[in-house]
């Protein structure tokens, strides 16, 4: 039998209220977006259902079903080959890839999409067999937008830019530009202004001086 393995995780729809002018002027991506070699934005593989992902990485009760909204704008897919033995076979986004392209596209234009909504999928010859949660609580798991209203999407123009940004954006870049990457992504993470400015402002400490 043929195994693939996926990691996915999912732009949530109804965060956030949004004005008639932006969903008519800059409505969302509406078809797949290749970023890379088995890596896109767009519908999930297979056709496997929003509904039974967040089963998977939302938390477990006992005969308790909230009502929640399953829906969700697009995902963020990368067909993976991580290694057969150890804890990387089922570790979401073992290598980084994925976060590394989330960073980037809060950079592009800041939406709420985050590892709290995400998994490694397990299929047989096309069919659905496990879901192994990612990281969905803790820090660095959450990424906050302080608006009543808000685009909470990429664009099809904001996802070709993606695409077109990611060879550079990986490429090796000195230390201090490195150190800078983390701290801003640090404020994306960040739940309270203070710290969100304090990472801000510590982005640029790497930066070099001149006499």
């Amino acid at each position: 039998m043929l195994e693939e393995i996926f990691d996915v995780v999912l732009q949530p729809t109804m965060r956030f209220q949004v004005s008639q002018l932006d969903w008519d002027t800059l409505p969302p991506l509406e078809s797949d977006l290749s970023l890379d070699s088995d890596f896109w934005i767009g519908r999930l593989p297979y056709s496997v259902s929003s509904e039974s992902i967040i089963d998977a990485y939302s938390p477990a009760g006992f005969n308790f079903h909230p009502s929640r909204n399953p829906g969700y704008r697009y995902a963020f897919c990368r067909k993976v080959h991580p290694p057969n033995n150890g804890p990387e076979h089922l570790r979401w986004d073992h290598d980084g890839v994925i976060c590394r392209a989330l960073f980037l596209s809060c950079l592009i234009h800041p939406t709420t999409i985050a590892p709290d909504c995400s998994a490694r999928l397990f299929l047989e010859d096309g069919e659905l067999k496990t879901i192994v949660p990612g990281p969905v609580q803790g820090a660095l798991t959450q990424v906050w937008i302080v608006a009543t209203q808000w685009r909470d999407w990429l664009t099809k123009a904001e996802g070709e830019l993606l695409r077109d940004s990611l060879p550079i954006y990986i490429q090796n870049p000195p230390d201090r530009v490195r150190r800078a990457r983390s701290r801003i992504d640090q404020a994306f993470h960040a739940f309270y202004l203070d710290q969100r400015t304090a990472s801000i402002v510590s982005s640029f400490g790497g930066c070099p001086t001149h006499s």
